[in-house]
Order: C-alpha cells, then sequence, then structure tokens
C-alpha cells in the first residue's frame, strides 16, 4: 500500500511552483487523499498542463481534475484538454489520418487479404444496430444500450445538454452558440456550403418557407386580374395564392423581399398596398405612428423609405413597379383593374 502524503510538503510545492489559490490546493489535498496519487506525479502533469495552455479551460487544477473524470475515446475535447491547443490538434489530425487509413478496404485487403464481402460484413458488425448491440452484450443489455444509444442520437449535435455534458459547462455553451450560428438559415451560411449555388438556394429555401401575411382583398383583386388578363394564357404569374409570392434577394444586405404579384414575362410587379400598413399619404402625415404585430410601431415616414428601398431592388432587376391602393379597389376595383389592364397591353416585352 502506497504511504500516506504528506500534506504540508504538497502545499508548499503547490504553492510555490504553481502560485495555486487555498481553494485549489484543497482541491488536489483532496483528490490524493482519495486516490494516494504520488504529490510528484500530480507536479509533472500540472507542469505539462501549465505548458500546454488551452481556452477550453483556463483553471490549471478543474483542467486536471476533469482530465481523470474524461470517459474514453479520442476527441479532439479529450486531447485539447490533455495536451493544450496546439499539441492536441496535431494529435487529433494524426488520429484521424491514420483513422481514415485503416478503415479502408485497400488497408484492410493488404492487412488482412480481405475481399469486398468480407469488409462490408465488417462495416456492418460495427455499426451500432439492436442486433449488433444484443450480440455483443447479451438480449437484456444489448437492448438497454441500444435504446440509451438512441436517445442520445436524438439530441447529439443539437442540445445544450448534449454540448455541456461533452465539453463542459463553458465550452459547451459557446460550441452550442458557434453550431447552431452555422445551422441558421441565414445568406452567409448558405455561401458558405455552396459556394456559387448559396444565393440561389437560399433564394429558394426562403422563398418556399417564408410567411408574408396578406389580405383578403388583395387576393380578390389579384384572382380577378388573372381570370380577366391572364386566364389562358401560359404566363409565369406569382401571387399569395397562385405559385405563392415571388422575391428578389438583396445581396448586399443578405435580405430577401417578396412582392405582392409578379409578372416574369413582362417584368411587371404590382404591388397592393394597404391604406393603414403602408400609410397612405393622402391620410398619414410622415411624423404618424402605425402598429404592427409584435409591439412595433413605425412612423409613416419610416414605412415610407422601407417600400422606396424594396422599389429600388425591384429596379435593379429591371422590374416596372406598378402600386394599387386598397381605398381605390374598394371604391371602384373594376376601374383599377382596368388600368391594370391597359399598362399591360401597352408593354412590349411580352413573351406570354
Amino acid at each position: 500500500m502506497p504511504r500516506k502524503i504528506a500534506e504540508e510538503e504538497v502545499r508548499k510545492s503547490l504553492f510555490h511552483k504553481f502560485n495555486l489559490q487555498e481553494n485549489d490546493i484543497e482541491k488536489i489535498i483532496s483528490y490524493n487523499k482519495i486516490f494516494w496519487g504520488s504529490p510528484n506525479v500530480i507536479i509533472k502533469h500540472l507542469e505539462y498542463l501549465r505548458d500546454n495552455a488551452t481556452v477550453l479551460c483556463d483553471n490549471l487544477v478543474d483542467r486536471f481534475l476533469m482530465i481523470k473524470n474524461l470517459k474514453k475515446g479520442v476527441s479532439l475535447y479529450n486531447l485539447k484538454l490533455k495536451h493544450g491547443d496546439i499539441l492536441g490538434q496535431i494529435k487529433y489530425d494524426s488520429y484521424r489520418n491514420k483513422q481514415s487509413i485503416k478503415n479502408t478496404y485497400e488497408h484492410k485487403k493488404i492487412k488482412y487479404n480481405w475481399n469486398e464481402e468480407q469488409f462490408k460484413k465488417y462495416n456492418q458488425s460495427r455499426a451500432v444496430t439492436k442486433e449488433n448491440c444484443v450480440r455483443r452484450h447479451g438480449d437484456i443489455k444489448g437492448k438497454e444500450i441500444y435504446k440509451s444509444y438512441c436517445e442520445k442520437q436524438k439530441h447529439a449535435g443539437c442540445s445544450l445538454d448534449y454540448f455541456i455534458e461533452k465539453y463542459g459547462k463553458q465550452a459547451g455553451e459557446e460550441k452550442y452558440i458557434e453550431v447552431n450560428k452555422k445551422k441558421g438559415h441565414n445568406l452567409q451560411n448558405y455561401i458558405e456550403r455552396f459556394g456559387e449555388d448559396g444565393v440561389s438556394k437560399f433564394e429558394e429555401y426562403v422563398s418556399n418557407h417564408s410567411v408574408t401575411g396578406y389580405s383578403k382583398s388583395s387576393q380578390k383583386f389579384f384572382d380577378a386580374l388573372y381570370e380577366k388578363y391572364y386566364n389562358g394564357k401560359e404566363c409565369r404569374i406569382y401571387y399569395a395564392k397562385f405559385n405563392k409570392e415571388f422575391g428578389i434577394m438583396d445581396i448586399s444586405t443578405g435580405t430577401y423581399r417578396k412582392y405582392d404579384f409578379v409578372d416574369i414575362d413582362k417584368k411587371v410587379i404590382i404591388e397592393y398596398n394597404g391604406d393603414y400598413f403602408h400609410a397612405n399619404p393622402k391620410i398619414y402625415r410622415p411624423e404618424d405612428l402605425i402598429s404592427f404585430p409584435g409591439n412595433i410601431k413605425k412612423t409613416a415616414k419610416q414605412i415610407w423609405l422601407e417600400d422606396e428601398e424594396k422599389y429600388n431592388l425591384a429596379r435593379k432587376r429591371n422590374y416596372i413597379v406598378v402600386y394599387v391602393w386598397e381605398s381605390d379597389c374598394i371604391d371602384n376595383m373594376d376601374m383599377v383593374l382596368d388600368r391594370c389592364i391597359t399598362f399591360m397591353d401597352g408593354i412590349t416585352n411580352d413573351n406570354c
């Protein structure tokens, strides 16, 4: 049985070599009392950790104790915790390179003279399936292990608890935020994932998933316009009830603007403006406040500027923008329809 440690000697060594606080020294003493570890070995280990720093844990003693409680397995987190950021990354990259070679068919063929069928069976035997778990651990324990694995997989890589368990509280929370930022549906992430196709893929995603509010009166107007002017024509028409609303990506800001009615072939956009939410200038003054859902308030002038930005974006794509006001349609919808149709007939780039 190892001899009992001399506490005072350890305290002096820890204080003079590492300038540790009293509470950190107590942690080491408590650890030694439980495991009867050699003070010299612990001090050498602390010296090694001090020289190989990591951002995963900046407290030397906490890091030492965390390493003692690490689960088996090779991961970047484990190696960085044990060897510091630089050396840990080198060891992890080396491990991955070796594994990428060892797990190839070519390697198994040279080392074990396997054929493709044997290699296939080998990979199948490594998979975490109910059958494999039962074969390795027996019926009862195997099923329990498989069930536990399935439960973990539900949260793997997506829950905060998963990251805290894997990386510790501080590093886990930071990793969780980082991963979720990368998962977000925004223009920058799509460009990083898909390169040159990122913009078009992001436009496609937003077009299919974003919800835009629209009024019943606007759809009544567009239904009437479609029936009166487009019915029977093979045209690319978009509005909320017909092919969904069409949008344009603003690359400079990463925002996606949807428009009420779009004729792709004629390059015409019709914006049906509600008198209240678009602050009809005939009714509202620039300083008047308009209330939106979510307790959001905007001045009429702010709304006009936003609509102007939306207009300019459409013009950059060579669209002609026509505005229809809700109150005009309520007063005389047929007259507004006739004006729009007359305008459409006067456009020469008609591909319908």
